[in-house]
């Protein structure tokens, strides 16, 4: 049998709620999960924002500057690749889900 892959979910803190609901969905399941710490847009300083995003770049590529919120959400994403890819030998499948 072959094992399923890995199983991560983003979220952000200030939304255990939505952690919660999830947890109950995937455990009833049976599917083994782990949660990622998102990074909060909306405490996103303006020095990580001037560190980690570049508006001119943003304006060449999708013609308008992307809000804190999206920053945020790639980070968080970036965060999940480099976890997910430095575990050997395992298979990488990125739905994206809303529950």
């Amino acid at each position: 049998m072959i094992n399923p892959p890995p199983v991560f979910i983003i979220n952000l803190e200030r939304s255990p709620e939505r952690k919660a609901r999830i947890s109950q969905y995937l455990q009833n399941k049976g599917i083994e999960f782990n949660f990622i710490k998102a990074i909060d847009g909306k405490l996103l300083t303006d020095k990580e924002l001037e560190h980690w995003y570049c508006s001119k770049s943003s304006m060449q590529f999708m013609q308008r500057e992307l809000i804190k919120t999206e920053v945020a959400c790639a980070l968080s994403h970036i965060n999940l690749y480099k976890k997910s890819s430095s575990r050997k030998n395992q298979r990488r499948c990125y739905p994206r889900r809303r529950y």
